[in-house]
């Protein structure tokens, strides 16, 4: 039998249409292979120190300083963004005032973004928001339609091939915002976050969904401390995040937590993150196995940095180069590049 992964077909429509030289080299019968999330990040938004609409990107693959993309059509900082279908979405966030707009790019064409519609509520801070390569997800946050100073357990979707105003989802198990978020192609992930009322409680929740169907949230498991400002990657088997921020407030940390996204449990230890940064920019790829972190606080100052791990293997970061800006309250993602 020939064997897909090689590129061969396995179709017996092929193996005649390879006899006779009609449609010679194209698979016309075959589904496509999964080929994952690609390889270019994106990061965009945040503040620098003031709102920016800087979109900017990296090449997963190659350690190497970021390159400018284009702008967001609002500056606007504590977004949330994912990728999928060849784009990237960036969502919500706070420019004065909370937002509901969604923004897209096309990831292998530098350029501006454009109009893609509206989430359900006008909401900041800080989603958490992640895809499986066709929908795109955003939970929690602030915004309600009763009380828009509340914080959230709304999670909302789009499909990112077509443009169009977000659907509602389902719900969170417990309302917060700050949370991190990472998925593989059947599950999302949140994890962590406050509600952002003091005593500004650290969250150790973990929840999950099944981003194919709707519904509400379902425990996963918890993280071994709470914290909030975390920000999620994975290569779609596994989910690793920086632990970001514990209580009280401004306390950063630099360590790193891990789960296997199909199976239920509790964090395990990763390893070091080089600066101890929250509320950075996350953007992984499946194909090389990164997943990288730019931008953020990194008490008492914003930073450009950038570092990856090898999100198979356990360790500490390594230096990958510097985005253009200093952001932080920033969004990132990861899809096919040129």
């Amino acid at each position: 039998m020939a064997i897909r992964s090689l590129g061969n077909s396995t179709s017996p429509y092929d193996a005649v249409m390879g006899q006779t030289g009609e449609n010679t080299g194209v698979k016309d019968y075959d589904p496509p292979l999964v080929t994952g999330y690609g390889t270019r990040g994106v990061s965009g938004g945040g503040s620098a120190p003031s709102y920016t609409n800087v979109i900017e990107y990296i090449t997963i693959a190659n350690t190497g300083n970021a390159t400018d993309f284009g702008d967001l059509t609002q500056a606007r900082n504590t977004l949330g963004a994912c990728g999928g279908s060849g784009r990237g979405a960036f969502a919500g966030g706070w420019l004065g005032s909370r937002s509901d707009t969604i923004d897209y790019i096309t990831v292998s064409n530098t350029g501006n973004a454009s109009d893609f519609g509206n989430l359900t509520v006008e909401r900041s801070p800080y989603q958490a928001s992640f895809g499986n390569g066709t929908r795109g997800v955003w939970a929690g946050g602030h915004g309600t339609p009763a009380s828009p100073d509340s914080t959230t357990n709304i999670i909302d979707y789009v499909t990112l091939a077509n443009t169009g105003n977000a659907t509602d989802f389902g719900d969170l198990t417990q309302a917060r915002t700050s949370g991190g978020a990472f998925s593989s192609t059947t599950r999302g992930c949140v994890v962590g976050g406050t509600n952002q009322s003091s005593p500004f409680p650290r969250y150790d929740t973990i929840d999950y969904v099944t981003i194919a169907t709707t519904g509400n949230a379902t425990d996963f498991g918890d993280q071994s401390v709470g914290s909030s400002g975390c920000k999620g990657n994975s290569n779609l088997t596994r989910g690793v995040w920086s632990v970001g921020e514990q209580h009280p407030p401004g306390s950063v940390q630099n360590a790193m937590s891990y789960v296997t996204i199909a199976t239920t449990s509790n964090s395990s230890d990763f390893g070091d993150m080089l600066a101890t940064r929250a509320n950075s920019g996350s953007m992984s790829s499946d194909v090389d196995d990164r997943g990288c972190w730019g931008g953020g606080y990194v008490h008492p100052a914003y930073v450009n940095s950038i570092e990856y791990v090898t999100l198979s293997s356990t360790g500490n970061g390594t230096d990958f180069g510097d985005l253009t800006t200093n952001p932080y309250n920033h969004a990132g993602c990861a899809q096919a590049g040129a």
